[in-house]
């Protein structure tokens, strides 16, 4: 075999964002299966700005009945899809009516929200951070932009970048439809 030798940095290692606000903008999103056999989202998103611009995270949605109201939280952010109170199917441990939400994966790629970010350690004692109260971004944009990460062009579709707001009111021309929040009766 040859000899090969190869140069470059040490690697820092992975060090968890800082907690606090940060708006991020999603990369790509894969259906899978949690390791206690759930399915569940896996959205990759990078932060859009700040200190820590384009560092890369992973959040993960369950789609277990239970946990509906996190991804619910997501497509409100974003405006992608639809989020639906049940009035005729109310949670008997709540009180509250059940949420349905209906919506393409494929539309969340490219779509900006804001969150709370925290630090913790897994169960083995690695950092990690946790995501919570998912909102629209700080710029009040939801729709795609050509904002990408250092190194990466921007998808085709998203290379047509939020205009200036447009004269509907101050909303972002181009921007998508905030999700429908209905009520349903019996």
């Amino acid at each position: 075999m040859p000899k090969i030798q190869v140069t470059g940095k040490q690697s820092e290692g992975w060090q968890p964002l800082p907690s606090g606000s940060c708006d991020f903008m999603i990369d790509k999103v894969e259906e899978g299966t949690s390791k206690a056999g759930n399915p569940q989202l896996k959205v990759s998103v990078h932060v859009m700005d700040g200190p820590h611009a384009d560092k890369k995270a992973t959040i993960w949605y369950s789609l277990l009945e239970q946990a509906v109201w996190k991804i619910a939280g997501l497509l409100e952010a974003t405006g992608v899809g639809e989020v639906v109170e049940l009035m005729d199917q109310i949670d008997p441990d709540t009180g509250k009516p059940k949420i349905s939400v209906d919506f393409d994966s494929d539309d969340l790629v490219g779509m900006a929200f804001c969150c709370d970010v925290s630090q913790g350690t897994t169960p083995d004692g690695k950092a990690k951070n946790d995501f919570v109260n998912e909102r629209e971004p700080a710029s009040g944009a939801k729709a795609k932009t050509a904002a990408a990460p250092t190194g990466q062009a921007a998808p085709a579709a998203q290379q047509q970048a939020v205009a200036a707001p447009a004269a509907n009111g101050g909303a972002a021309a181009g921007a998508a439809a905030a999700p429908v929040r209905r009520r349903r009766t019996a």
